[in-house]
């Protein structure tokens, strides 16, 4: 059977599945991507509109022979250069199918995006959390992918009970209590061995997730938002942790002038480094939260700032902050991994010292009451110095690893770094759950890295 016969009998399998208007080939099946730069690939973009869609087209393209990536992020990764096969693109799987007020959780499909799903909550005053550097704008993605979030101080991740996702052989993995039942409850179990943690950060390698039951919050009857400038970072840093580790916020994120402009989408002009936070509780306790604050901004010398940059600021919270988004001339490559707060100053600088002559911003966000701190170091260029910048962000990569920074997400060359500098035993444990799961390495090959 010649090629062409092949490729016509898939599409039309494709259009059967998921119809007409939902299968995109050439050049526009890309679209989904930023920052492709002359990569690219000969995929079929399929968007699925359910769970038994997404199953359907994973076992026509085992029929067909056809290898199934699925789109992760909005960067182009590396990893899916020159790839051949079918991308599944979650966009159609946007179904709210209800939130539970009553149980603070709301049930949505992978494609539900974090202001669509802020929309809904408003209306019965709750909230979720929000991603401090997403690079998806999906909250299923987001929150199984451990992406941090400002207003995770004391909220621990993921913040996602429930996950469905479509495997190899095309059934329906649940993790949790849905295990056992999907009817009664919808909690994240997490007693004894089990596979679900391995999803995250995995490059959809085992399955592409679908659904999910992800926490919300209800939104408390005061809010206030506070804004400090502190001359040294060491100062910031443990303002920072003091507050996170007292739970006197519900958010807060610390950074210089660079970072948090881009963050905010204008030139700022702000002074050496700044905290941003808010509290939310009755208002008597945030009152009182709010005096503790203040004096310990005071016995670290700084400065609160005025209403107007407060309020600047504040704009940016309640929402999500996308990394593409703070590409101020047009391209950005991140370095992100967590550490502790006294290490904080030290490791940003180790990162930064390979940018030389490159705009770069700084920003951190602790995580659970302090106990680690997210760290961030931005690359703004354009695009003639994509190059030069993606190979500062390897090397920054390798410095700050050196230092026992945790990097708990990556792909390709990134992967390949901090899986040599893991146990053995944890390569093989991959390859080996890969192989039980997909003896033909059907799904997303070779896009956590080469040969997985």
């Amino acid at each position: 059977m010649s090629v062409g016969v092949i490729n016509n009998a898939l599409m039309q399998d494709l259009n059967h599945i998921v119809g007409i208007g939902n299968v995109i080939t050439g050049p526009r099946a890309l679209d989904v991507y930023s920052q492709a730069d002359g990569r690219g690939a000969d995929l079929i973009r399929v968007m699925p509109r359910t769970t038994e869609e997404v199953a359907a087209v994973v076992n026509v393209a085992r029929e067909h022979g056809q290898k199934v990536f699925s789109v992760r992020g909005k960067i182009f990764p590396e990893t899916l250069d020159g790839k051949v096969g079918i991308l599944i693109d979650p966009v159609n799987l946007n179904e709210i199918k209800k939130i539970d007020a009553r149980n603070l959780m709301a049930h949505i499909g992978a494609g539900v995006t974090f202001e669509q799903l802020e929309e809904e909550l408003n209306k019965q005053d709750l909230c979720l959390l929000m991603p401090g550097s997403a690079e998806s704008p999906y909250v299923v993605r987001s929150y199984l992918e451990r992406d941090t979030l400002v207003g995770s101080v004391s909220f621990r991740q993921p913040n996602l009970s429930v996950f469905h996702a479509i495997l190899p052989n095309g059934s329906k993995w649940m993790s949790g209590t849905q295990q056992l039942t999907e009817d009664g409850a919808n909690f994240r179990e997490d007693q004894g061995p089990q596979l679900s943690p391995l999803f995250g950060g995995s490059e959809d390698i085992y399955g592409i997730p679908t659904f999910g039951i992800v926490y919300v919050y209800p939104i408390k009857t005061e809010r206030q938002v506070f804004a400090y400038s502190f001359k040294k970072i060491e100062d910031a840093v443990s303002f920072t942790y003091r507050v996170s580790r007292n739970e006197h916020c519900f958010e807060i994120a610390g950074g210089d002038n660079t970072w948090w402009s881009s963050v905010a989408g204008k030139s700022l002009d702000l002074a050496n480094w700044t905290v941003l936070m808010s509290i939310e509780q009755h208002k008597a306790l945030v009152d009182n939260q709010a005096a503790q604050v203040a004096g310990l901004a005071k016995d670290l010398g700084a400065k609160a700032l005025g209403k107007d940059m407060v309020a600047e600021l504040g704009q940016t919270l309640r929402r999500p902050w996308y990394l593409l988004d703070r590409a101020v001339k047009g391209r950005i490559e991140a370095v992100k991994y967590y550490t502790f707060a006294d290490k904080v100053p030290a490791l940003l600088d180790t990162a930064s010292s390979v940018m030389k002559g490159m705009e770069v911003g700084k920003g951190f966000i602790p995580v659970y009451f302090g106990s680690s701190f997210f760290c961030e170091c931005d690359i703004h260029h354009a695009e003639e110095d994509m190059v030069k910048a993606q190979d500062m962000r390897l090397k920054a990569y390798a410095k700050v690893l050196e230092q026992r920074a945790l990097i708990d997400r990556g792909n390709g060359k990134l992967a390949e770094m901090v899986y040599k500098k893991a146990n053995p035993v944890t390569v093989s444990m991959v390859k080996n759950i890969k192989k039980m799961l997909d003896p033909d390495n059907l799904l997303n090959p070779g896009q956590l890295m080469e040969g997985i």
